[in-house]
């Protein structure tokens, strides 16, 4: 996702003007099954482009209060009102910022609605369904009838740290994506997670992971470290599901405190127990619960608790084949995906000393 950035709010984003958005679903051969009026969740988005900037030095780092937007960018060949992409808007204190969202942001939306066609029997399970997303401008913005809630500056209390020194002596894991925040995990904290995992055998167990962001003072780069994982205390556990409750966040903001080493909750961790011990043994290596997979329920706790776009979520897998199996996920562009990370051990992770207290940021990157 493209971020640019620019010092004036253009007439675009001035205007009153909304949209209501619409999926219009339809078979692989052209047969038209069902129009609905959608609401996409668009708050991943903007956070993921205000972070972003930040990143880049563009911005001070501190998450502030923004006015945000989303255009429809019209299909090059049926024009509108169909839609090609989105262009979202944010517009902050120290600036604007723009990228485009590409239409498949809507897919989570298409394959409920698409599950509620089938459940309806409108059409066969596995039947092949394509949506063409439509836009239709309001004459004046509709009026926004929910609670207001002001919105407060969140100073990142960046460290400073070498993210060649610990990329070069760390060890690299998991599957990423171009442009994507690199994060670092203390061997230690896999080591809990997997324990924990072994501990529970059945049922899934969960965490919350802490530590610091840093910056490297050479570029404007900004990348987590979890130095701990706190057991969630209090939680409420299952198969298939693990349940964060009041208890476990005051008991978790009682560790960081007691801990008094300047971390912040970077997010969450949970083990998914082998689904697949019952199948015959030729069954499970076909078996697509035998493989890591961060499951609906497992993104919509992500999206409620752990909505910054520097928070990741860490899932221990019993699979089949390979055991206990760590897979990282995190925000990447407004949707969840899974992450690359590196792993510190021993004197590569304490070889890059935090940033000392008073210590000023780069020119190019200060407020």
């Amino acid at each position: 996702m493209a971020v640019d950035v620019s010092r004036a709010l253009p007439a675009a984003a001035r205007d009153a003007t909304a949209y209501k958005l619409e999926l219009e679903l339809l078979t692989a051969d052209g047969r038209r099954l069902r129009r609905l009026a959608i609401e996409p969740d668009w708050e991943p988005v903007f956070e993921s482009i205000c972070f972003d900037a930040v990143r880049r030095g563009l911005f001070p780092p501190v998450l502030m209060p923004y006015r945000s937007r989303v255009e429809p960018i019209w299909h090059g060949t049926l024009g509108a009102p169909y839609v090609r992409a989105f262009r979202a808007l944010v517009m902050t204190a120290h600036g604007l910022t723009t990228a485009e969202v590409p239409v498949d942001y809507l897919s989570p939306l298409t394959r409920a609605a698409t599950a509620q066609i089938v459940a309806a029997g409108e059409v066969e399970a596995g039947t092949s369904i394509l949506f063409l997303a439509c836009a239709y401008a309001f004459a004046a913005a509709p009026p926004d009838d929910r609670f207001a809630a002001e919105a407060i500056e969140e100073d990142l209390d960046l460290r400073y740290a070498s993210l060649r020194q610990w990329s070069e002596c760390g060890r690299r894991a998991g599957r990423g994506r171009d442009g994507e925040m690199p994060v670092f995990l203390d061997q230690s904290v896999l080591d809990d997670a997997i324990e924990l995992a072994r501990a529970a055998a059945t049922v899934e167990v969960g965490g919350v992971l802490v530590g610091q962001l840093c910056r490297d003072p050479e570029i404007p780069e900004i990348f987590p470290r979890v130095t701990a994982l706190i057991p969630a205390r209090h939680a409420v556990e299952a198969a298939t599901r693990v349940t964060f409750t009041a208890e476990t966040w005051a008991a978790v903001d009682a560790a960081i405190a007691l801990r008094g080493r300047g971390e912040r909750k970077l997010g969450w961790f949970h083990f998914h127990p082998s689904f697949c011990a019952p199948c015959p043994e030729e069954r499970r290596a076909l078996c697509t619960l035998g493989a890591p997979f961060f499951s609906a329920d497992d993104v919509h706790l992500h999206r409620v608790c752990f909505s910054r776009a520097y928070h990741v979520a860490l899932l221990i897998t019993d699979t089949p084949r390979h055991g206990l199996v760590p897979t990282l996920y995190g925000w990447n562009g407004g949707t969840v995906g899974e992450r690359a990370f590196y792993s510190l051990s021993g004197d590569c992770g304490a070889s890059a000393a935090a940033r000392p207290d008073g210590a000023k940021l780069p020119e190019e990157i200060r407020e």
